[in-house]
């Protein structure tokens, strides 16, 4: 709250220190900051669950992981389909029976997350120089599930598992204690 006794009387000859004009550019600097946050894309973490099907058909099956190419993942139960985008904050969520998952070539993908649903068993194979980092301040593998990564899984953030299976097929570099709070590793 602005307390108008504050500031000079109305008939000061300085316009910066006038109540009414220093409340309207309070009033233009919220409505711009509110603009920001329409326009701008949300910092909040997204869960994207792969998808290959075609929207509005959701599908589990085999396919390829890249970033902001390929519209393989949904965020609406298959209603629409978007791209990863790797944000170190979003969710890489996995459904379905068994299949694999490959990734681009060359691509840089990361997770702050990722969840295997009860059933669900998805091979992570890299694309020729791909990499998988664990991103955020504590990444996560959850889920009653089956996830076995075949790609370099990096970070520096460890990670904490609670993930019915997880595997690792190929040489891990990621740094960070590994917490595993159920399922096997």
């Amino acid at each position: 709250d602005i307390d108008p006794t504050s500031f000079a009387s109305s008939t000061s000859s300085h316009p910066m220190k006038t109540p009414a004009i220093i409340a309207s550019r309070l009033t233009a600097i919220a409505a711009l900051s509110a603009l920001v946050c329409v326009l701008l894309p949300s910092a909040r973490a997204a869960a994207l669950t792969w998808d290959t099907g075609a929207a509005g058909s959701p599908a589990s099956a085999a396919g390829i992981w890249d970033n902001g190419t390929t519209a393989n993942w949904t965020t609406d139960a298959g209603v629409s389909k978007t791209t990863w985008g790797g944000s170190s904050t979003d969710t890489a969520a996995f459904t379905g029976t068994t299949y694999t998952v490959t990734t681009a070539n060359g691509a840089a993908l990361s997770a702050g997350a990722f969840t295997a649903a009860s059933g669900t068993s998805v091979t992570i194979t890299a694309g020729t120089g791909s990499t998988l980092t664990l991103a955020g301040a504590t990444p996560t593998f959850s889920g009653a599930g089956t996830i076995i990564l075949g790609i370099q899984v990096q970070g520096s953030s460890g990670f904490s598992s609670s993930v019915s299976n997880l595997r690792f097929t190929t040489a891990a570099t990621y740094t960070g204690n590994t917490t595993l709070t159920g399922g096997q590793l």
